[in-house]
């Protein structure tokens, strides 16, 4: 790989590095607001739609044990997985029950597929 090529590469990088890591300051695991003063008072459920092990398990674990300790609260990972783009997953999270103790975590092709296969009739509200 000639040198420009290299230098070129390494400055990129190196840019992205500085504009993620520039971004972190600004994001703090807060309560969320909205919600009584003792949220969360019992375990939160994550669902991740992909294999254990996989690219958003990996992000999401770190993440959530981040905010375990600063909330005092254990989370429960879950992977629902399935062959149809994270369907069981989306299923579940939006079954369970609204009170902000289950969250699900994907990427936006996960939910951009969802959006696109959703045909009329499979799109009902739930009970």
């Amino acid at each position: 790989m000639p040198k420009k090529s290299l230098r070129r590469m390494l400055r990129a990088a190196a840019a992205a590095l500085v504009a993620t890591s520039a971004g972190t300051g600004l994001a703090h695991a807060q309560k969320p607001s909205g919600l009584p003063g003792n949220y969360p008072s019992k375990p939160i459920r994550v669902i991740v739609g992909t294999a254990p092990g996989g690219g958003l398990d990996n992000v999401t674990r770190p993440v959530m044990l981040k905010l375990s300790e600063r909330w005092g609260t254990p989370s429960i990972i879950e992977n629902k997985v399935s062959g149809i783009g994270s369907v069981v997953a989306m299923e579940y999270t939006a079954r369970a029950a609204p009170d902000g103790y289950t969250l699900m975590i994907g990427s936006s092709s996960t939910f951009l597929n969802a959006a696109r296969m959703c045909v009329p009739a499979s799109c009902a509200p739930l009970p």
